[in-house]
């Protein structure tokens, strides 16, 4: 088995902090989407979350990446977000990717 050490750039750290690694809840957070579909087709079975989004709120932006992560937690299938809104001013806020992580590595699809 061969091994390829790649190097990834990071920013000089400041300071360190260690955290606590339980990832519990510790008081229940309701989380709702507004509409949840399973969707069976041929070539593999998808969820469709739709979520209607009057203007726009960056809380939603993390909630949304909550909701997709445990949706492919949960189902074990590949979660869709689609966002219903009226205005093309909040059409084009919700259609910016979600980013987590390093940007040099992040993954648009």
């Amino acid at each position: 088995m061969s091994y390829r050490k790649e190097s990834v750039p990071f920013p000089e750290a400041r300071d360190i902090a260690v955290l606590n690694t339980d990832l519990t809840e510790i008081e229940p957070v309701e989380r709702r989407v507004d509409t949840l579909m399973r969707v069976d087709t041929d070539e593999g079975d998808f969820l469709f979350a739709l979520e209607s989004q009057g203007r726009k709120d960056d809380a939603r932006r993390g909630s949304w990446a909550y909701y997709l992560a445990y949706l492919y937690a949960r189902y074990g299938i590949e979660p869709v977000l689609i966002v219903l809104t009226q205005s093309r001013a909040t059409a084009r806020w919700a259609a910016t990717p979600i980013r987590i992580g390093l940007p040099q590595y992040s993954r648009q699809h």
